[in-house]
């Protein structure tokens, strides 16, 4: 259904954007109604309502059993055209400085190192400035903790893609970060990926894949990188390959 289709545009998962179309239509449905009305099995019905509670779309009703109704959608309808209206009035000031030569168009450059430590101090230094960050972790290490850490102290847009066997590892690093749309990849290559501002890149592999668990890193920083674009896009398709948390 197309208007399931817009509903993930703006961030709600498959089963998401089923539970509000259920909900949309039946105000004060039961989780089980809510269930029968979506298609969502029941297993996974009171994770996708706290998920959308949680996101500000729908609120839970007093009694027992608990009932379910849609927030404020001109609101939220609002919300996210101020949102899409910010990013485009930003990027128009960043070409209109470019036009008149207030900044410059810098050159691509990459670097390489080694070992967490330094890896960290180059994941800080970009969080700390990044308006956005698309993430993809495929392979599993005890650093992983200080890196959701990291993310848990700044709200910053973007989508955490984790690998399902990693997922099923980290699950209690991953919980601060959950606000912040992660989705679950069967598959991805062993590496973390991060994807800045898109157009900048820091990727980490472990120097010993056979044992990513204990390994060391390998990193790779690129700026101002030209497959940015690219990447964007491939970053979509895995989106739409991609489940939610409550799917696994």
């Amino acid at each position: 259904m197309e208007i399931e289709s817009y509903l993930r545009d703006m961030g709600l998962t498959e089963y998401e954007s089923r539970v509000m179309m259920a909900v949309i239509g039946n105000e004060g449905l039961s989780a089980k109604s809510i269930s029968e009305f979506s298609g969502v099995p029941y297993s996974r019905i009171y994770g996708t309502l706290d998920s959308l509670v949680s996101k500000g779309w729908i609120s839970r009703g007093e009694g027992r059993p608990s009932t379910y109704f849609p927030k404020d959608l001109d609101e939220i309808l609002e919300r996210h055209l101020r949102e899409k209206k910010r990013q485009a009035d930003d990027l128009r000031r960043y070409i209109e400085a470019i036009r008149s030569e207030k900044i410059s168009v810098m050159s691509p450059s990459f670097s390489i190192g080694y070992g967490w430590e330094s890896f960290f101090d180059k994941l800080s230094e970009s969080y700390g400035q990044a308006s956005s960050i698309n993430c993809v972790l495929g392979f599993h290490n005890a650093n992983i903790k200080d890196a959701m850490e990291m993310m848990e102290g700044r709200f910053v847009q973007g989508v955490f893609f984790v690998k399902e066997s990693v997922f099923e590892r980290a699950q209690e690093a991953l919980r601060g970060v959950t606000g912040k749309n992660v989705r679950i990849l069967s598959f991805t290559p062993p590496l973390w990926l991060f994807f800045i501002d898109r157009k900048d890149i820091l990727i980490a592999i472990p120097l010993d894949p056979g044992d990513a668990e204990n390994s060391d890193v390998k990193y790779l920083e690129l700026n101002n990188f030209v497959m940015g674009d690219m990447l964007n896009e491939i970053m979509g398709m895995a989106f739409r390959d991609s489940k939610g948390p409550d799917e696994v």
